[in-house]
Parts: structure tokens; sequence; C-alpha cells
């Protein structure tokens, strides 16, 4: 990890993200009442199946099936549909659990889309204090400074600065990267080729 990155804390320190749902009968919401359950998002999406035909088991209302999310805790920034796929539930909730927010992001990025949520692990380059951070990160990579103080003569060199934010915008605004805010500070930086 470089030190640019090292400025923002690791989010899987700490208290662990647990994306949860609440999932509640149609059916008794439309009847007046509020029947449904915090649900453990980080389950398989049969599980998921499993523990909303639990809150149809609750319900007093015949012919209850149809479930919507009211509410939802951990998944932030992905803003989570009433009527989601468990399918897409389960695989942000669980990107969200093993690798942090910056997983959220991407999934908003991306609207859920299952085959690109499966690139995370490819897209992510890390977490920055600011876009001029990765940007001096990308010099450091690159060996920039080092071969600046070799080839150029110190009288001049001295005068010679790199606009670090402006190369991550630069990259950002020609399709390389996409650099989006992150909710807890700083920003996170995605690969486009990946």
């Amino acid at each position: 990890m470089s030190e640019h990155q090292q400025a923002i804390k690791p989010e899987r320190e700490g208290a662990p993200i647990t994306p949860q749902v609440w999932i509640g009968s149609l059916a008794d919401y439309v009847a007046g009442k509020l029947v449904g359950a915090w649900i453990d998002a980080n389950q398989e999406p049969d599980e998921l199946l499993q523990a909303i035909q639990e809150v149809f088991a609750r319900s007093g209302e015949p012919g209850a099936e149809e479930w919507a999310i009211f509410d939802h805790e951990g998944f932030n920034p992905f803003q989570l549909g009433t009527n989601e796929d468990v399918r897409i539930i389960s695989a942000v909730a669980k990107g969200i659990t093993e690798h942090g927010e910056a997983f959220a992001s991407w999934a908003e990025l991306h609207d859920g889309d299952l085959d690109m949520l499966a690139h995370f692990q490819d897209a992510y380059l890390g977490h920055f204090a600011s876009a001029a951070d990765f940007g001096q990160q990308l010099l450091d990579d690159f060996e920039v400074e080092e071969a600046l103080d070799r080839e150029v003569p110190e009288w001049i060199r001295r005068h010679i600065q790199v606009d670090t934010e402006g190369l991550a915008d630069d990259m950002a605004l020609s399709g390389d990267v996409w650099i989006e805010e992150a909710p807890s500070g700083g920003v996170y930086v995605f690969d486009t080729r990946a």
C-alpha cells in the first residue's frame, strides 16, 4: 500500500459492515398492517428467498406472496430498488461484506449489473485522500520524480512541478479511470479497462 493510500483508514478495520434489508409483505401493507423483518443480506439468493417466505408465514393476509424492500442499511452509496432482484441484493451485500464501501460505489456506478460486479477486484485501484493523491501515486509508480531528478539539472528541476490533480482529472476525462467520491471521505479510483 502506498503512502498516499495509507492516508485513508482501511475500510475493513473496526466495525464490520453488515448490509441488511427490511422486507415487508405488500398484502399486509395494503391491508394497513406492517409485517416484515430485518434480514441479513449477506446470504445466497435462495437463503434470502427463504427468509422472505418466513415473513409471509407471519402474514395475516391470505395469499401473501409479494414483498418489497421498505428500508436498508449498510449499502451506501448503492441505492437498492423497492423490488430489487434477490441476486443483486445478495451479490452487492457479499461484495460490501468482503471489500467494504468501495464495492457499494462500484455497484452504484454500474446500477448493480451482475456481470460488472464480478470485475470489481480487477478494476479497483484504491482509496485515496484526493484525486491529487491518486495522481501523485501515478508519479511514484512510474518514478517520474526520480527520472526528473536524474535527467534535469537541479537549477531547472526546482521549478518543475507536476499538476497531480490535473493528471488525475485528465485520466478521468479521457475515460481511463472513474474517480468516485467516497461517502466516508476521499475518493475511490477504478480502472475503466478492467
